[in-house]
């Protein structure tokens, strides 16, 4: 990480496009996407339409959440020469559907009271520098940053190509 970080010294070096697809064409509804040469399956459960052939789209937000995380804690300790012994992140959220399916309720109809719980296994750290370091990384993981912050996302309908 060091000598990338030596070989890419300006901001404008590090730029890059990121993307995903998702497809749905088949009956079942799964939601199949790639992202490089990964691909995985969305899925909700029988009670809003689903197979249960994977996680729901509120469930891979708080995985996203604590992947990111936990890579971004990973990343500073490694810069930093810190010794982890382990790294366990858990994200949890309320969620509540009714709202998207017309149901009147006074609750949002998104993932809310998202709590993570960050447990760092970090035999040369304090408790005092294990919270300063949790803090930092919050504060410098791009996810929790694009969450946190209104980020601008622009929907646009592709050309019917029939």
């Amino acid at each position: 990480m060091r000598a990338e970080a030596l070989a890419r010294p300006t901001a404008a070096s590090w730029d890059e496009v990121i993307e995903a697809r998702c497809v749905a064409d088949d009956i079942t509804g799964a939601r199949k996407w790639r992202i490089r040469e990964w691909n995985y399956v969305g899925d909700g459960g029988p009670g809003i339409g689903g197979y249960e052939l994977g996680p729901s789209s509120p469930e891979l937000l708080c995985g996203v959440i604590s992947t990111c995380l936990t890579h971004t804690i990973l990343c500073l300790a490694a810069m930093r020469g810190l010794s982890l012994d382990r790294v366990d992140v858990h994200v949890s959220a309320k969620n509540n559907d009714a709202g998207f399916f017309h149901v009147e309720s006074d609750r949002p109809t998104t993932p809310h009271d998202i709590m993570v719980t960050v447990d760092l296994e970090a035999p040369t750290l304090t408790e005092s520098e294990r919270d300063a370091f949790v803090t930092e990384a919050q504060n410098t993981c791009p996810v929790l940053i694009a969450l946190r912050n209104p980020t601008e996302i622009t929907v646009v309908r592709a050309p019917t190509s029939r």
